[in-house]
């Protein structure tokens, strides 16, 4: 085999290479946070964290990659607080109610 054959093979052998890199992307997706296993993503915040707690993984919610972590505090703020401080905290935007609970954490730390 000449050296011009060996090079006509390649571009298939990395066709083939790079597909099975987009699939194991996609399957590492992190994806929406759903109860149940239901198709339907879960539309309040504080029970998108708890599934993230439970499940202890990563996922997105409200358009935004939330780790273990950052659930666990939102969570375990929101529990604590009384009934009508826990509806305004969960009426927030996910991003606030992160900044928010960090800074709970902060102030208690010290």
């Amino acid at each position: 085999m000449s050296e011009n054959t060996l090079w006509r093979f390649v571009p298939a052998e990395a066709d083939a290479f790079h597909a099975e890199q987009d699939e194991l992307h996609e399957a590492n997706k992190p994806s929406q946070v759903t109860m149940n296993n239901e198709d339907e993503p879960l539309t309040d915040a504080i029970e998108q964290c708890r599934k993230i707690v439970e499940r202890k993984q990563c996922a997105v919610v409200g358009g935004k990659m939330m780790d273990m972590q950052t659930a666990s505090v939102i969570v375990q703020i929101y529990d604590k607080l009384g009934e009508p401080k826990q509806d305004a905290f969960a009426s927030q935007p996910i991003e606030r109610m992160s900044n928010l609970a960090w800074k709970m954490v902060a102030r208690l730390s010290n």
